[in-house]
């Protein structure tokens, strides 16, 4: 019975390191994509940082399918709902 309250609790907080990691990843994504995209308009002696930004969160975007947190995150609420 311990030992399976110490697989749960595990789980608990695998799940929350894996909301944090996806929500930081998302979080990112926005920022960089909309941010470099303004501050591209406003420094403009800066265009090189502002488009390797920019290619940064377009890759990340198109590797994001690839990234476990989403799965997990979705393995997560089926077994919530199953509870």
């Amino acid at each position: 019975m311990v030992q399976l309250r110490a697989h749960i609790e595990y789980l608990g907080l695998y799940h929350l390191r894996s909301e944090r990691t996806d929500r930081a990843v998302k979080i990112f994504l926005a920022v960089t994509s909309s941010g470099s995209i303004a501050a591209w308009v406003i420094w403009t002696e800066f265009q090189v940082l502002w488009a390797a930004l920019i290619a940064i969160s377009q890759f990340v975007n198109a590797i994001k399918a690839y990234l476990p947190y989403g799965r997990r995150l979705a393995s997560w609420s089926e077994v919530e709902s199953g509870l």
